[in-house]
C-alpha cells in the first residue's frame, strides 16, 4: 500500500555547521491525549490498529481501542501481526449488524530526541535476525535492484574504508537535501515513466530528484541498506493530524535515530544536524519496519505503512481509512 501524502515542513533555527559536543538535549516531556475516531458501517470481519512503540521521542503510557454500537462497548484485544517480529497491534471484531464507531484513546509522552549520541553504559545491539531483516532487499527496500545501484556508484554512495556508519548516514544526509526536492508526484506521470524507463519506483525518484516524504524516506533507508547499514521507515501522525514518514538508522552504542528527510530537504537553510537524530517529538510513531502482516479473515498479508485502522473484512478488500485525528496537550 503506498501512500502519495504531503508531508509538514519542520521549522528549525538556521546553524552553519554541526557543533561538537552538542548532541544531547534535556528531555522536556509534554503528555499528549490522543484521540482518533472512525465511523463504520456494518460489516463482517475485524478492524485492527496498530500499538505505538516506544521509541527515541516517544513513551507510550497508555493504549485502547474501543468498538461502540448502539447495544454496548467492546474493547479490543491486543495481538499480533504476523511478521517474523510479531508486532503488538489491537484488534476487535467488526459488527455485521450495527454501525460502529471505532475509537482509539492514546495517551504518550513526547520529548525531543538528543541526536546520535550514546544511550548510556548498555550498548544496543540488534540480534542476527533483526539485523538482517533491517539490510535485507524487499518490498519497499528494493536496494538490490541493478539501476538504483548505478545510479549509487554515480554518486559515490558507498560507505569508505575510513567513514564509520554515522559519518555516512550524516553524509548521505547533506547528500539528498542538496540533491532532492520535496514533491508529491502525479501519479499517472509517474507510472508513464516508469513503464518508459523499466526502472520501476526507486528509479523513478532518483531519475527526477524528488519525492514526497514516502519517497525520500525510502532512498534514504534503500542507500543505507545496501551499504549494510541497518535502516528502516517508521510512519504515523503529525501532531498537526497530516500523515508522515521518517527514515531511522541504527549506530552501534546509539541504538536508532530518526533521520527527517523531508523537513530537511524543504527547509535548506537549518544545519543538517538539526534534522540528524534530534527532534521528533512533534510526530507520534505508529508504526517501525513499516511492513506489517496482518491476520485477516482471508488469510494474510503485507499491508504497507499500517498507521491507522485496517478493516479486514471476509469478503472484499481491505480498507484503511486515515480516520480523524485530535489531540490535547498539558505539559506534564
Amino acid at each position: 500500500m503506498r501512500l502519495n501524502l504531503a508531508c509538514a515542513v519542520l521549522c528549525a533555527v538556521a546553524v552553519t555547521c554541526w557543533p561538537a559536543g552538542a548532541e544531547a538535549q534535556e528531555k522536556v516531556k509534554r503528555r499528549y491525549a490522543v484521540i482518533v475516531k472512525l465511523e463504520v458501517a456494518p460489516f463482517a470481519g475485524t478492524i485492527m490498529h496498530p500499538l505505538p512503540p516506544d521509541t527515541a521521542s516517544q513513551r507510550v503510557v497508555s493504549c485502547e481501542m474501543l468498538v461502540k454500537t448502539a447495544s454496548g462497548v467492546t474493547k479490543a484485544m491486543e495481538a499480533r501481526e504476523a511478521s517474523p517480529f510479531k508486532k503488538r497491534i489491537l484488534s476487535a471484531a467488526a459488527n455485521p449488524r450495527e454501525k460502529m464507531q471505532v475509537i482509539v484513546n492514546l495517551k504518550i509522552d513526547l520529548f525531543p530526541a538528543p541526536g546520535p549520541v550514546s544511550t548510556g553504559k548498555v550498548s544496543p545491539k540488534l540480534t542476527a535476525e533483526e539485523r538482517t531483516a533491517y539490510t535485507q532487499a524487499g518490498q519497499y527496500y528494493e536496494h538490490d535492484a541493478e539501476p538504483f545501484r548505478d545510479w549509487m556508484k554515480a554518486n559515490g554512495l558507498f560507505k569508505g574504508k575510513k567513514e564509520t556508519e554515522q559519518q555516512f548516514a550524516f553524509r548521505l544526509l547533506n547528500f539528498m537535501r542538496a540533491t532532492f526536492q520535496y514533491k508529491i508526484p502525479d501519479e499517472k506521470y509517474m507510472q508513464a515513466k516508469i513503464k518508459e524507463r523499466g526502472t520501476g519506483e526507486l528509479g523513478f525518484f532518483t531519475s527526477e530528484r524528488s519525492g514526497e516524504c514516502w519517497a525520500l524516506s525510502r532512498i534514504y533507508a534503500c542507500v543505507l541498506r545496501a551499504n549494510g547499514i541497518p535502516s528502516r521507515q517508521v510512519s504515523g501522525r503529525l501532531l498537526d493530524g497530516g500523515h508522515h514518514l521518517r527514515a531511522e538508522v541504527f549506530l552501534a552504542k546509539v541504538g536508532w535515530r530518526h533521520v527527517e528527510l523531508a523537513g530537511s530537504v524543504t527547509n535548506k537553510r537549518a544545519s543538517s544536524a538539526t534534522f540528524f537524530g534530534r527532534g521528533g517529538a512533534d510526530m507520534v510513531v505508529m508504526n517501525e519496519g513499516i511492513n506489517f502482516i496482518l491476520p485477516g479473515p482471508r488469510g494474510t498479508g503485507p499491508v504497507g505503512t499500517f498507521s491507522g485502522f485496517a478493516l479486514c473484512r471476509e469478503a472484499g478488500p481491505w480498507e484503511f481509512p486515515l480516520g480523524q485525528w485530535a489531540a490535547s496537550v498539558t505539559r506534564k
